[in-house]
């Protein structure tokens, strides 16, 4: 029986880049994880900082980000899902 693995990843920004979104603007990214099964899961949080109206740093708060599946590829296999995003 394998065992639960649950790290904790804390630092500042997302695959190097710590972005200003201005309202109604998004970011979005790739990033991967050592996954030592076939599947697997994964949740967490961002803690976003708003911006005051002279553009300093306002109040904090946690945007949650629900659990979602990982599965591992498949030697020799299609695996869409998991393939990196083109365009």
């Amino acid at each position: 029986m394998l065992a639960h693995v649950q790290p904790t990843i804390r630092g500042p920004g997302v695959v190097g880049e710590q972005p200003i979104l201005p309202p109604g603007r998004s970011f979005s990214y790739q990033s991967a994880c050592p996954l030592f099964t076939t599947q697997g899961t994964m949740e967490g949080s961002f803690e976003m900082v708003l911006l005051d109206d002279s553009g300093g740093w306002g109040a904090r708060f946690e945007a949650r980000v629900g659990r979602f599946a990982l599965r591992a590829p498949t030697p020799g296999g299609s695996d869409d899902a998991i393939a990196p995003r083109r365009g």
